[in-house]
């Protein structure tokens, strides 16, 4: 259990950093850029609204103004962290029960 909290850890900071690399077009390979916005784009209205929310509840600015998507700032990125980490614990729990079966 530790072994798998550890891992989806890992990869949660891994896919959310990549996110963010790319968000903030720091990325030049393209075969990344395209495996990583498997990720990036739901993660990204993930936190756009975590950011809206976070904003109107409390009054933090979070987003920056853009021309159709704003911008998010770096520290929201970190809540990808903590929204990946679930995803990621069940599908290593699926993938290590299918493991078991076969």
């Amino acid at each position: 259990m530790r072994r798998t909290l550890l891992v989806a850890f890992f990869l949660s900071i891994v896919q959310a950093y990549g996110s963010y690399l790319l968000h903030n077009d720091m990325m030049n390979i393209e075969i990344l850029k395209w495996i990583i916005s498997i990720v990036y784009i739901p993660l990204y209205l993930i936190l756009l609204c975590v950011g809206g929310l976070l904003e109107v509840i409390f009054g933090w600015r979070v987003l920056k103004g853009g021309i159709v998507f704003p911008y998010l700032n770096d520290e929201l990125w970190l809540v990808g962290i903590l929204v990946l980490l679930p995803l990621n614990l069940l599908l290593l729990r699926l993938w290590g029960s299918f493991r078991q079966r076969t």
